[in-house]
Formats: structure tokens, C-alpha cells, sequence
């Protein structure tokens, strides 16, 4: 479940629209010195850092996130 927002605070869980790929994900969102970056809980991944090339856009606030294993 996420909130319709555009902006999330350093540290919390965003669906995040990666527009090249017309994709969504759920990343951790981190600033550093003007730089976005999404990191991924899951360390099988890669962090996205978002640049002109990678550009995205915040969904929303992840406010509930459950999973079947």
C-alpha cells in the first residue's frame, strides 16, 4: 500500500516510477550532496542512482509492504 506523494523523507520506502523503462519499484531513498539515490533492502540489487539518465519519478510513500514466501 503506498500514499500518492511526490517527495518521500531520507531513509523511507518509495514506489518510484523509473521513466526509460515505464517501470515501477520499491526502493529506500537516500540524498547525498543533491544526489537521489534508491537503495534496495534486498542486497542481491544494485542502488539506482538517479541522474539524467536515469531518470524517475516518486510515486508514493510505501506505507505497508507484505509478501508471500
Amino acid at each position: 500500500m503506498s500514499r500518492q506523494q511526490p517527495d518521500v523523507e531520507d531513509g523511507e520506502i518509495a514506489a518510484v516510477l523509473m521513466l526509460e523503462t515505464n517501470e515501477a519499484t520499491l526502493k529506500r531513498v537516500k540524498r547525498s550532496g543533491g544526489v537521489v539515490i534508491l537503495l534496495p533492502d534486498n542486497q542481491d540489487y544494485e542502488p539506482i542512482v538517479l541522474t539524467s539518465d536515469t531518470p524517475a519519478r516518486i510515486l508514493g510513500k510505501a506505507m505497508q509492504v507484505t509478501s508471500n514466501l
